[in-house]
């Protein structure tokens, strides 16, 4: 049966936003061989590309209005929207982080045994990885994006993670929004807080 969307997702549908859900190399349920090809490219910014090619792919069939395309990410994918956005300047319009990773060796103490043994198996760990990883740090970057930056957080834990990015974006005097959605009733204020954003900014 086809998976329902999320709750943030269907309230910016229901907002009068149109959504499309990347499914990246390495994603759970493509099969072994597609994730040990991105351990095969650790070294290169792989998951960045394929969401550079997915806005291109939106863009020349024509679905929604051009250069009206936001990206939005939750976790590893907020960490890879900033760093598509920033390693590609003139793709997006808008760029939404949602918890996104800033800090890798605190995210290794945070994360799930699971999560902790795939990232462990594709890019190595952060400490003797740092290249690896730097291509998929959100503040490597930062001073080079050039769409209106929303940054929304979810988690407490999340909340002391940003302050990596934050004080980068500030030293670069690159502008941000910041929502704080720890205390949040459901996960709908997510998507109507993303919807609020779209609102204020030029998506043209």
């Amino acid at each position: 049966a086809a998976q329902a969307p999320d709750l943030a997702t269907q309230a910016l549908v229901a907002a009068g936003y149109s959504t499309f859900l990347a499914n990246l190399r390495g994603t759970p349920g493509l099969g072994r061989g597609i994730q040990s090809g991105l351990a095969d490219l650790a070294d290169f910014e792989a998951e960045s590309d394929d969401v550079a090619t997915t806005a291109r792919t939106l863009r020349d069939a024509e679905l929604g209005l051009p250069g009206q395309l936001a990206i939005v990410g939750t976790g590893y994918g907020g960490s890879l929207a900033m760093t598509a956005a920033g390693g590609r300047p003139g793709q997006f319009s808008a760029v939404i982080a949602i918890d996104p990773i800033t800090d890798w060796d605190r995210a290794f103490d945070q994360f799930s045994p699971r999560e902790r043994a795939w990232y462990q198996r594709t890019f190595g760990l952060p400490i003797l990885e740092a290249g690896r990883y730097a291509l998929r740090t959100p503040s490597t970057f930062a001073g080079v994006i050039d769409a209106p930056i929303l940054l929304i957080t979810t988690t407490a834990a999340t909340t002391a993670n940003l302050d990596p990015l934050t004080d980068v974006l500030t030293d670069l005097t690159v502008g941000y929004e910041h929502v704080d959605l720890t205390r949040r009733e459901s996960d709908t204020e997510i998507g109507e807080a993303i919807a609020t954003f779209l609102g204020t900014v030029s998506l043209g």
